[in-house]
């Protein structure tokens, strides 16, 4: 079947990202003259915009996986920023600017013959099915969220306004069902490709509560993580602060009878009242390998635990929901000043929960994203008898510490040369019966705090950001093996407990 060529359309805003870095600069030319050559290289191809796109890329610049399928131009809720920004080869031959044109993945018919699939469907289906609505239990990624001060915003705003607001955060957050992505594709064990996908996320809401949830397939874990980060963004906007969690497991979630409840529900419910902030925990679920896989970097943040309570008993795998980069993407105002006028129209009991927010703030700037992929793959210790392991040999990364009736402690265990120690009867009884640690947030603080001059006397308790912790008092330790030459595992988790 012939179809109809056409150039298309071209403005500015095809090679924005080229203009704002100012490429015509290093190529020599002013804005206008490139300008003028994108122009020319967009008319000298022709393509059908039902089934193809076209493109423009500069070849004299490293090119992305974002400037190859264009994503700037596309409508899409999630893209996976981990995926975007490392350099395809196999382009380094070129250097002129030239158009080219993509065609939308195909699809089998009926029939098994295979199809061209239109553009408008790349992410998005003309007619996606809806989710399957079963009694029976069945695995599910689920979320669970609760409205922070519900009763006080019903007195403040009078239960109109409220449902008002509420039916607002829903349409912008929730009511797009099928949410689309562009990121990674699993092809087989361990082989991965790129490319557009659509995530059926379903929803409920009663009183202070809002539940999503979707099916367990490997293209819907990331739109959903990000789902769940704008509704916590929108809901922020609003005045709604949320405190959630987000599980994989058995459930049954049948909107239709109002029946939410398995096992996911449970540790759902369990983790969200045990947290003393504006956010979201993953449940234990998040430990499997196979599900850890699917998880970008951009959407999560390891090994923040400052927002416990004292009495919360899930803990792995240690990752919380970065809605933070979420919230800096779009055109939102400063965050920290957003939580500290909430925080001040806050009853002082509610006030801890905005300083632990405002600290996950500034604690989700620690890691790049290569670090945060080391630490969602690898193998984790859990050591229970401190005599196993030698403290004093350890590599510089963090750990967790759990000492018996606190929250865990996120951290570095601090290690001194042994001439220190050896000249030192002091230092050695208290490295002999103690563990020395620096949370995370604090190790910046600390490390200006030592002395510059070598030989300076230095008290570590005048630093203020130090732990010494009793040795008989240590519940346990996590040790974390960020080797990036360790092979994947399929299944199961990669937990080793060291009794």
């Amino acid at each position: 079947m012939n179809r109809e060529k056409i150039v298309g359309e071209f403005s500015e805003n095809t090679i924005k990202g080229y203009l704002a870095d100012k490429i015509y600069e290093k190529r020599g030319l002013a804005r206008q003259q490139y300008i003028e050559k994108c122009q020319a290289a967009w008319s000298r191809v022709k393509y059908d915009p039902e089934y193809e796109r076209k493109v423009i890329v500069d070849f004299s610049q490293p090119v992305t996986l974002s400037q190859l399928f264009g994503l700037d131009g596309l409508e899409v809720d999630f893209a996976d920023t981990a995926m975007m920004k490392p350099v395809v080869h196999g382009f380094e031959g070129k250097t002129d600017i030239e158009c080219m044109v993509l065609l939308a993945a195909p699809a089998q018919n009926k029939s098994g013959e295979a199809t061209l699939a239109k553009v408008s469907e790349m992410f998005r289906p003309a007619n996606p099915k809806p989710e399957a609505e079963s009694l029976e239990q069945q695995p599910y990624l689920m979320a669970l969220f609760d409205v922070l001060g519900f009763s006080a915003l019903v007195t403040e705003k009078g239960s109109e306004a409220l449902l008002a607001t509420y039916q607002e955060l829903i349409a912008k957050a929730v009511l797009n069902t099928n949410y689309t992505g562009f990121g990674r594709i699993k092809v087989g064990p361990n082989r991965y490709g790129f490319g557009g996908f659509y995530a059926p996320v379903n929803y409920a809401y009663f009183s202070d509560t809002i539940l999503l949830w979707t099916t367990n397939q490997f293209t819907h874990v990331a739109p959903f993580l990000a789902k769940c980060g704008d509704l916590i963004c929108e809901a922020l906007k609003n005045g709604m602060p949320l405190r959630g969690s987000v599980c994989f497991g058995e459930a049954v979630m049948h909107k239709a009878s109002h029946t939410f409840l398995g096992s996911a529900m449970v540790e759902a419910s369990d983790i969200e009242k045990n947290q003393k902030w504006i956010g979201a925990t993953l449940g234990v679920g998040f430990m499997l390998n196979e599900l850890k896989e699917a998880v970008s970097e951009a959407l999560v943040v390891p090994l923040f635990c400052e927002h416990f309570k004292s009495d919360m008993k899930l803990t792995f795998p240690y990752l919380t929901l970065d809605w933070v980069s979420r919230w800096r993407a779009k055109a939102n105002p400063d965050l920290i000043a957003t939580l500290e006028a909430m925080k001040a129209k806050a009853p002082e009991k509610n006030k801890p929960y905005y300083d632990n927010t405002i600290a996950f703030v500034r604690f989700a700037e620690l890691d790049d994203l290569e670090a945060r992929g080391q630490f969602l793959r690898a193998t984790t210790y859990r050591v229970l008898n401190l005599a196993r392991i030698k403290l004093d040999e350890m590599p510089l990364r963090p750990v967790v510490l759990k000492v018996v009736n606190e929250i865990p402690h996120c951290g570095f265990v601090l290690k001194l040369p042994p001439e220190f120690l050896e000249a030192s009867k002091e230092l050695r009884d208290l490295f002999d019966k103690n563990i020395l640690f620096v949370k995370r947030l604090d190790y910046a603080k600390f490390l200006e705090s030592l002395p510059d001059t070598p030989g300076t006397g230095f008290n570590l308790a005048a630093s203020g950001v130090v732990l010494s912790v009793e040795k008989k008092d240590v519940e346990y330790l996590d040790v974390f093996n960020l080797d990036p030459n360790a092979p994947p595992s399929e299944k199961g988790m990669k937990l080793e407990i060291v009794r």
